[in-house]
């Protein structure tokens, strides 16, 4: 794999890491992974399969 696709696919993934490492700092540059979920992203129900 090219070095700039391997790091276009690799990009959310960094970026998220990079927000998890320091996850009580105020991050203005990252503030989707701060927000609430949206109306049709809340998980209602689960299932465990066990």
């Amino acid at each position: 794999m090219q070095n700039s696709t391997r790091h276009d696919l690799l990009f959310p993934f960094e970026q998220l890491i990079d927000v998890l490492t320091s996850p009580y700092d105020e991050q203005p540059s990252q503030e989707r992974y701060a927000a609430p979920p949206r109306p049709e992203q809340i998980v209602r129900e689960t299932f465990c399969g066990t």
